[in-house]
């Protein structure tokens, strides 16, 4: 038996690669609807605990910023927090509200743009907005935005 030509194995390695992000895509999609099935049975559960927001948030922004840049985007992390604030929340869920919201922001702009991120006190709460510059959501989309599909 011979052995396989060198651009035989990167073709091979590409298959390989992509089947296996495709998997990871597909695994995460499994979950968000599993978690939106338990969430509309009410048997979504949090894990509730002591949670410095600022801090966990600083540490994902550093990441989502390198892989924002792949996408020839930049993005810009705000917290108008002058002291820790500890909630009680899901750090988990917390993480993945960052990660879907930042994520839509980063693949709805276009090289050269910059998405905003902030976490700012709002009265007794804290409030987590961002902005790209997308062609946003037509209206008929935003009525149902929120509604169970």
């Amino acid at each position: 038996m011979g052995k396989e030509s060198p651009q035989a194995c990167g073709q091979l390695s590409w298959v390989f690669e992509n089947i296996d992000q495709s998997t990871l895509r597909l695994s995460r999609v499994a979950e968000n609807l599993q978690d939106l099935l338990q969430a509309e049975r009410g048997t979504l559960v949090p894990r509730l605990e002591s949670l410095d927001l600022k801090g966990q948030y600083s540490e994902a922004m550093e990441l989502l910023t390198n892989g924002a840049k792949l996408y020839g985007v930049s993005l810009e992390w705000e917290c108008d927090l002058e002291q820790t604030v500890f909630l009680p929340a899901d750090s988990d869920w917390a993480d993945k509200i960052l990660l879907h919201l930042v994520t839509n922001a980063v693949l709805c702009s276009e090289r050269g743009q910059t998405v905003k991120v902030a976490l700012q006190p709002q009265g007794q709460a804290l409030a987590l907005t961002v902005e790209d510059q997308g062609p946003g959501l037509p209206d008929w989309v935003q009525e149902h935005l929120f509604e169970a599909f």
